[in-house]
C-alpha cells in the first residue's frame, strides 16, 4: 500500500503521469509508486500447494507487472518474504495454519 518492496526501497514509478495521478488520489501513500491495489490481479492469483513437508505459493498472473515483480524479487524470497521469515512464520502459526488449510481444502474455499 505504501509503494514499497519486502526491503522498504520504493517499487517503480507509474509511467502514465494520468494513472499515476489516479492512483495517488485513491491512495496518497503509495507516493506515486506501484501499490498493486486496483483490481487487486496480483494478490487474487496467488494459490498455493499444500502437502505433508510444506506449503507452496505461487502466482498464476503472467503480466508484465508480475514478470517485472518476480524479476526483481531474490531468489530465495517466497513472495516477497526471505526464505527463513517464512519458514519461521510457518512454524510459529502451524497449529493455526494446519486448522486453516485443512477448513480451505475442505470447504473449497
Amino acid at each position: 500500500m505504501q509503494g514499497r518492496d519486502n526491503e522498504g526501497n520504493n517499487m517503480p514509478s507509474y509511467r502514465n503521469p494520468d494513472y499515476a495521478n489516479f492512483k495517488t488520489t485513491i491512495n496518497p501513500k503509495n507516493r506515486g509508486f506501484w501499490d498493486l491495489n486496483v483490481t487487486g490481479g496480483f494478490h487474487k492469483n496467488i494459490f498455493s500447494k499444500v502437502d505433508k513437508q510444506k506449503v507452496q505459493f505461487f502466482q498464476r498472473l503472467k503480466n508484465e507487472k508480475t514478470r517485472f515483480i518476480f524479476k526483481r524479487m531474490p531468489k530465495e524470497l517466497v513472495l516477497g518474504m526471505r526464505k527463513e521469515q517464512f519458514e519461521d512464520v510457518q512454524i510459529k502459526n502451524k497449529p493455526e495454519l494446519f486448522k486453516e488449510v485443512n477448513k480451505i481444502i475442505s470447504q473449497g474455499k
